[in-house]
């Protein structure tokens, strides 16, 4: 019996989310669209744990508990059926980490769907160049919208088409993440027809150009002060499609502390990005005195080493 193991890291909301306007040709018929790209902000605070043991004499994947894992047993079943192969055998989904609930944004059953699709990559033997390509498409099936949890360096992703953009082979500036949740659940397959339906405002669209410079900016310069700005715009520009819980005072909250403000476009989760040059004990003030004034939990992580 062959044992599959995959931890799977989640995320915590979005660096950045816009729209672009893009020009494609469908049967011969031009069109111009609008195209969602982000940059997910990775934590390790949200995990999943798969573990596939590989059986010869079934020829189907039997989930313990397949009911609280929806998402990552239809995930298994559609990329099974897509590669053509029999893959039989027992999975076990584990959440490890602090405990947040589908719906907030933090990207929990991203991470079932994504760690999912590894193990079944990794089973099938499926070449490495064509794993992300593949997780993408069928991940982007399985949510309508998918993060880019598989890259170990931040890439400017088209979420509801499962595509890489842009890939930025170096690491985010060195920060500290005051992390926190409002208990406000999202729809994020039903928020995705919706923004299907009704599409980014004019203002949403002139705006994405500054973001998307000033993040790059950030990237470039290893500074992390440019990309708190590239975070806040952003989160500025989509309120009025998602409005976020006391976005106006968390954005005062944020700008008095010197802080950038990131938010899930899909949830209700949020955080401050403090720079390192901050001490952890002022970055644990911080959080206590968001707690205290929002009465939200607070969770505090940095994106390097220390």
């Amino acid at each position: 019996m062959k044992r599959i193991i995959v931890v799977q890291p989640s995320h915590w909301g979005e660096i950045l989310q816009i729209p672009v306007l893009v020009f494609d040709d469908i049967g011969g018929q031009p069109r111009c669209r609008q195209q969602v790209r982000l940059v997910t902000l990775p934590c390790p605070l949200v995990t999943s744990r798969i573990e596939l043991h590989l059986e010869e004499s079934r020829c189907n994947l039997l989930f313990e508990e397949a009911n609280a894992y929806p998402k990552a047993a239809a995930a298994a079943a559609l990329a099974v059926q897509i590669l053509g192969c029999d893959i039989g055998g027992t999975v076990t989904v584990k959440h490890l980490g602090i405990d947040v609930r589908s719906g907030l944004g933090a990207g929990r059953s991203s991470a079932d769907v994504l760690g999912m699709l590894r193990a079944i990559a990794q089973a099938a033997g499926l070449c490495a160049s064509h794993v992300p390509n593949f997780i993408g498409q069928v991940a982007q099936r399985i949510e309508l919208g998918v993060d880019p949890l598989i890259f170990d360096h931040p890439v400017l992703y088209a979420s509801r088409e499962g595509l890489v953009i842009r890939h930025y082979y170096c690491s985010f500036p060195p920060l500290w993440v005051v992390a926190f949740a409002f208990n406000c659940p999202v729809d994020t397959v039903e928020l995705a027809r919706k923004q299907a339906r009704e599409g980014f405002s004019p203002e949403h669209l002139a705006g994405a150009p500054m973001v998307i410079k000033l993040f790059e900016a950030s990237l470039a310069r290893r500074d992390p002060e440019l990309l708190g700005k590239a975070a806040t715009l952003s989160a500025r520009l989509n309120q009025k499609l998602l409005p976020f819980p006391y976005f106006t005072e968390l954005d005062e909250f944020a700008k008095k502390a010197g802080a950038g403000l990131s938010i899930s476009n899909s949830g209700s989760v949020g955080a401050l990005l403090l720079p390192r040059s901050f001490s952890r004990k002022a970055a644990a003030r911080l959080a206590s005195s968001l707690h205290r004034q929002f009465q939200c939990p607070t969770y505090i992580y940095s994106n390097r080493p220390i």
